[in-house]
């Protein structure tokens, strides 16, 4: 195995199942990857992936489904955590750095949250982006980094840095899944204004083929 978490969460009912998703994963009903069961405040994971991701715990006993959903970024480590359920007063956690051990990008991803945080809470959020990107060309080379970068993809194509940062990456971040995504933007043509439509092949209401160009020289409106 690649990576391994061993757990104590107080609070929770012996026999509680413990279910480990993909926490951004953008499918409906998605499997879990794992799961387990708690015995006396304990549970334990242990496998291989692919490459670290952010992570989602979930929590279901005989009676209760409502109990936080606790977020955290997996790492190529061993990962220790230590809490209480009483701690978590809301429906998604991010598990710190004191509850969670072990994960050098849940680290990171604490730091640049409670800069964030920080920002927002003085009343300085034209701020954020700008400390974001900083956050990410500062720590280039490390998965969290990567997804970062690519979730401020359109403020770093506006400023033509998403090049610039994908340039220093090193190459099992650039053949990352979203350092693959970041290149594919790159590649991508860049839409001017003035400059000709790119054409759209898509599905009318009654499942017909339809072009945009088969619509040139009339007055279009694009509802997304």
């Amino acid at each position: 195995y690649n990576y391994s978490i061993n757990a104590t969460i107080n609070g929770f009912k012996n026999n509680t199942k413990v279910y480990l998703y993909k926490a951004d994963i953008k499918v409906k009903n998605p499997k879990p990857l794992d799961s387990s069961k708690i015995i006396d405040a304990k549970f334990k994971f242990r496998g291989n992936i692919e490459e670290p991701f952010n992570a989602l715990l979930y929590f279901k006993d005989d009676v209760n489904s409502k109990t936080p959903r606790l977020t955290f970024w997996m790492n190529f480590s061993d990962m220790t955590i230590n809490a209480n359920l009483n701690d978590f007063n809301s429906a998604f956690v991010k598990l710190n750095n004191e509850q969670l051990k072990g994960s050098y990008l849940n680290q990171l991803s604490n730091e640049i949250s409670d800069k964030r945080d920080s920002l927002y809470k003085s009343g300085q959020r034209s701020k954020i982006y700008d400390e974001s990107i900083n956050f990410i060309f500062k720590n280039p080379n490390n998965y969290y980094a990567v997804w970062e970068a690519y979730n401020f993809r359109t403020t770093l194509l506006k400023r033509d840095l998403l090049l610039d940062y994908y340039n220093i990456l090193e190459e099992k971040y650039k053949n990352s899944v979203h350092g693959k995504l970041i290149k594919k933007l790159i590649d991508s043509k860049k839409i001017e204004e003035g400059a000709l439509f790119t054409d759209i092949n898509a599905k009318d209401l009654n499942s017909n083929s339809v072009r945009l160009s088969d619509y040139k020289g009339k007055i279009i409106l694009l509802d997304f």
